[in-house]
């Protein structure tokens, strides 16, 4: 994968490839559910909203989510 993107961003720079120092790689958890924005109460009686299960499109949602988590924070509970 990382040959192709090279390869890739190097044909369409028209640049030379450059050498690969080192990759890493960085999992984005996702849901098959769907994104879970929701209220809970934990044991000692605090509240946490779980926002989480985006996926690669984290950044896209997160308007979307962010929003959605007002609502429930705002909400009597």
């Amino acid at each position: 994968m990382t040959q192709r993107i090279v390869g890739e961003c190097s044909r369409v720079l028209n640049i030379d490839k450059p050498r690969v120092l080192a990759e890493r790689v960085g999992l984005r958890p996702f849901r098959k559910s769907g994104v879970r924005v929701e209220r809970d109460r934990l044991v000692d009686g605090r509240t946490v909203i779980h926002n989480y299960g985006h996926g690669g499109a984290g950044f896209t949602l997160s308007w979307g989510c962010a929003r959605e988590v007002l609502e429930v924070a705002a909400s009597s509970g």
